[in-house]
């Protein structure tokens, strides 16, 4: 972690580094790590397990969509963009704590896993996330999915696909999907599997 950060989480989410200043106020983010945040949530909605919520990046906004309500007429997603100091105060949908990583005496220490060591590091480095390498990116997958293969799975396509793709996807149509030939790439389904599609 960097100066003045601290690992958070919500509920059984993954850690992030956060600035956490404010007494009452929502955790602070750097970009880099509101978009693996932003992972983390598309994941969990592909993955059925957070039907609610999405988030879209547009420009320098993140966008958290209400899934119930975004073809209403006059819904406006909530729009977070960063603070004087660059920082994304997220909150909802999310409640976060501080980690409390003390061992309690007597306990053995656990360790973290090597993803999770390898995440954080990424994380608290001045590098942008284009700018990781292949390691610390399937690092990164495998935090943000805490090691849940078939959420991670999700995870690679909420970080690689557009959002129009990733509705389509939720929705059953044709999207990119992880290719079956163990090549670690994406191609389209349902009606060009032997195609790249060039994610």
């Amino acid at each position: 972690m960097r100066p003045g950060e601290t690992l958070v989480h919500a509920g059984s989410a993954p850690c992030f580094p956060a600035e956490t200043g404010e007494p009452h106020g929502s955790p602070g983010f750097r970009r880099a790590v509101a978009e693996w945040i932003a992972i983390r949530l598309n994941a969990a909605w592909l993955h059925g397990s957070n039907p609610l919520h999405r988030a879209e990046w547009h420009g320098d906004a993140l966008q958290l969509i209400e899934t119930g309500y975004e073809h209403d007429q006059g819904y406006t997603p909530e729009q977070i963009r960063p603070d004087e100091r660059g920082l994304y105060r997220i909150s909802h949908p999310w409640e976060w704590a501080e980690a409390d990583l003390s061992v309690p005496a007597g306990a053995a220490a656990v360790p973290l896993p090597a993803y999770t060591v390898t995440a954080l590091a990424a994380l608290a480095s001045e590098r942008e996330s284009a700018d990781y390498t292949d390691a610390e990116k399937r690092a990164l997958l495998d935090h943000v999915a805490d090691g849940d293969r078939d959420l991670r799975w999700r995870a690679r396509l909420a970080a690689e696909a557009t959002a129009e793709q990733l509705v389509r996807i939720a929705h059953g149509g044709p999207g990119p999907d992880i290719c079956p030939r163990g090549c670690d790439g994406l191609y389209c389904r349902p009606d060009a599997r032997a195609e790249r599609c060039g994610l």
